[in-house]
């Protein structure tokens, strides 16, 4: 198990604090309809988040739970995923279909799964 802590400290390590593909780190753009809480970026979101859990609570939870897939995206490219073919899939629905930050999120988590997230991280938390 990882936990909320180690999470937080991984992801306060990384030295990329953006997102591979800029514009899909833009919220206004991305999330339609919801109320906006600005972040400089990506990593500064993930930080601040964690910090309202439990820090020995399951990372898994809160992986399960974000309803922003930009957020997840981050994640993923600074573990090494190829985040390009689902970050497009998530646009061109938005495109056609104007989805939420839930189903966003979602799908996001459909193609990169926490099972995947998990194993990059645990060689990061060691």
């Amino acid at each position: 198990m990882v936990t909320v802590g180690e999470a937080y400290r991984v992801i306060n390590n990384f030295e990329n604090s953006t997102n591979k593909l800029p514009y899909f780190s833009d919220k206004q753009n991305f999330h339609i309809g919801n109320n906006y809480i600005i972040y400089e970026d990506q990593q500064i979101h993930w930080l601040e988040w964690l910090k309202t859990k439990d820090e020995d609570s399951d990372f898994k939870d809160v992986y399960n739970h974000i309803r922003c897939a930009p957020m997840l995206c981050y994640l993923a490219d600074s573990l090494n995923f190829i985040t390009y073919p689902v970050v497009n899939e998530i646009r061109a629905m938005k495109d056609v279909n104007n989805k939420n930050a839930s189903q966003e999120a979602g799908t996001f988590r459909k193609k990169i799964t926490y099972d995947m997230i998990k194993v990059p991280l645990i060689k990061l938390v060691k």
